[in-house]
């Protein structure tokens, strides 16, 4: 205890606030220490959290590309097949058109043909009165 006694007699001296002010130094010391390491956790959190989050907006956006491109294909091919059946349609319409016209040749044809039969029959009609009547 004389030793403790001593000790807090030293300490109230010039020596006692030299050691006091160099604890309070070194108390002081840590706790902005502890503060500037606490605020580079933060950042480093913070920086930690913004890659992240460029990193998983990147994926996303990479994904979103993806399907556009995936959509834009479909399209195209939707696009090349109805462009396909807008030239078969058409084809088939230049075919039905010229089928129409044979059609129609054709009837002013048999048109043609009946009122030769029909005159035919007529002929044959007459000249089987003037056999009768010669006979």
């Amino acid at each position: 205890m004389a030793d403790l006694n001593e000790l807090a007699a030293r300490s109230t001296g010039v020596w006692g606030w030299i050691g006091g002010g160099g604890l309070a130094a070194v108390f002081v010391t840590a706790l902005r220490l502890r503060t500037y390491l606490s605020r580079d956790g933060v950042e480093r959190r913070k920086d930690s959290a913004e890659k992240d989050l460029i990193d998983n907006l990147s994926e996303q956006l990479e994904k979103a590309n993806e399907r556009a491109d995936r959509a834009e294909k479909r399209t195209d091919e939707a696009y090349k097949e109805r462009n396909d059946t807008i030239r078969e349609i058409s084809a088939v319409q230049r075919e039905m058109a010229a089928l129409a016209e044979r059609v129609r040749q054709q009837s002013e044809t048999i048109t043609a043909q009946n009122l030769e039969l029909e005159q035919l029959r007529t002929e044959v009609r007459q000249l089987r009165e003037k056999l009768n009547e010669a006979s």
